[in-house]
């Protein structure tokens, strides 16, 4: 009877051991998937600033070209139009 008592003993403590494990566990869980979920913002925050920087610098360019084009073809018209 003694033995059982020690066996059942034994198989409460390590319950309560894999309990404190998977409560640590859970919680550690939370706190990465709420890092990854910070991080994942802070990427497409910074995709989106990337991409309307290449836009901006693709219509820059594109007036950029038009100008001097015009000012090769139309120095008087692209003079007032390009700023020069």
């Amino acid at each position: 009877m003694e033995e059982i008592l020690t066996q059942l003993n034994e198989a409460v403590r390590s319950k309560d051991q894999m309990e404190r494990k998977v409560y640590e566990m859970t919680s550690e869980l939370q706190q990465i998937r709420a890092k990854v979920d910070g991080q994942s913002m802070d990427l497409v925050m910074t995709t989106r600033e990337l991409k309307n920087k290449s836009i901006k610098l693709e219509e820059e360019n594109k007036f950029a070209v038009g100008c001097s084009i015009s000012a090769s073809f139309y120095p008087f018209v692209a003079f007032g139009v390009c700023g020069g």
